[in-house]
C-alpha cells in the first residue's frame, strides 16, 4: 500500500483560519493538483471538519471508485450518509484504517 498526504499550508504555516474554510486561500492550481491526486487514489482518509468543509466536493457521485473515509469522534452521527466501500465514518485509529484498508485492498 502506498500512503500519500497532501495538506494545504499557508506561508506562515497554517492549515486553515477559523472564520474561513480550510481550502479558502488555496489557488486553483492547488485545488486541480488536489482533485487529480484524488482521482489517482483507490481511498482517501480525512478528518470530520475537512469532511464537513468539502462534503459537497467529495460526493461519491463526483468521484466515482474513490473510498472516503472521515475519522470522526461520532460515527453514529453520519450513519444516514454513510454507504459501505464508499462513504465511510470511523472513530478508529491511523493505524488501525490503514491496517483496514490494506486488508480490503
Amino acid at each position: 500500500m502506498h500512503v500519500v498526504l497532501l495538506a494545504a499550508q499557508s506561508l506562515d504555516g497554517r492549515i486553515t483560519r477559523q472564520s474561513r474554510a480550510g481550502d479558502a486561500f488555496t489557488s486553483a492550481a492547488d485545488k486541480a493538483h488536489f482533485s487529480a491526486a484524488l482521482r489517482a487514489c483507490d481511498a482517501c482518509v480525512m478528518g470530520r471538519a475537512t469532511y464537513e468543509a468539502s462534503r459537497e466536493r467529495l460526493r461519491p457521485d463526483r468521484l466515482p471508485g474513490l473510498r472516503v473515509v472521515v475519522w470522526t469522534r461520532s460515527p453514529a452521527a453520519y450513519a444516514a450518509e454513510a454507504r459501505p466501500g464508499v462513504l465511510e465514518f470511523t472513530d478508529a485509529s491511523p493505524a488501525d484504517t490503514a491496517a483496514r484498508l490494506r486488508a480490503d485492498g
